[in-house]
């Protein structure tokens, strides 16, 4: 595997793959509350979590950081309830959800961390020792186009659902649901 459009390919599919749900649904919890005008601040986040990720990956490919991934998966499970917990009690305390840009790109950037890591021994079993520079850009170029795909559909359906239901509503609703799918996911991991 030494083609970057291989490693593209394989970043498009840890999103889009449906046994990825996880990363979805963080995603999901993340876009909850935010408009199409919002479109560059959820840009940004999005970012900051591949950021994160492309981070955690490189540290863990180059053996920089050793990790136990059962001990990962479970803080990947909790990243999600904690990012769908805070956003309800953000939108409960204060009437609606606070956009403050710094605290939520440091906690998805976490985040991010955490989630790369997750991945990461995956990753090194397909590289093989080889083209590791090719892999982890190509893989973080897939998963960065994925999400913004992601992203942009989940905001046109909430967008899309606020002609009918407010802000409010659809940011409870989608974050009590991703909280409870995930506190399910911690239960009987």
């Amino acid at each position: 595997m030494n083609s970057i459009s291989v490693y593209i390919e394989l970043g498009w599919k840890h999103l889009t793959d449906l046994g990825g749900y996880d990363h979805m649904l963080f995603l999901l919890a993340l876009v909850a509350g935010y408009s199409i005008k919002d479109w560059k601040k959820l840009t940004w986040l999005v970012t900051a979590f591949t950021v994160g990720h492309s981070a955690a990956l490189a540290l863990a490919i180059f053996n920089l950081v050793q990790v136990n991934a059962t001990l990962v998966e479970y803080a990947i499970i909790i990243s999600i309830c904690v990012l769908a917990l805070l956003k309800l009690i953000n939108i409960s305390i204060s009437k609606k959800l606070v956009k403050s840009t710094k605290p939520w790109y440091l906690l998805v950037l976490f985040f991010g961390l955490i989630h790369g890591l997750g991945f990461s021994n995956y990753l090194k079993q397909i590289i093989g020792g080889q083209d590791l520079w090719v892999a982890i850009l190509g893989f973080n170029i897939g998963l960065e186009l994925a999400q913004i795909t992601f992203v942009c559909l989940a905001l046109g359906l909430l967008t899309l659902l606020n002609k009918f239901i407010n802000t409010k509503k659809i940011t409870i609703g989608v974050t009590a649901l991703v909280t409870i799918w995930s506190m399910f996911l911690l239960i009987n991991y």
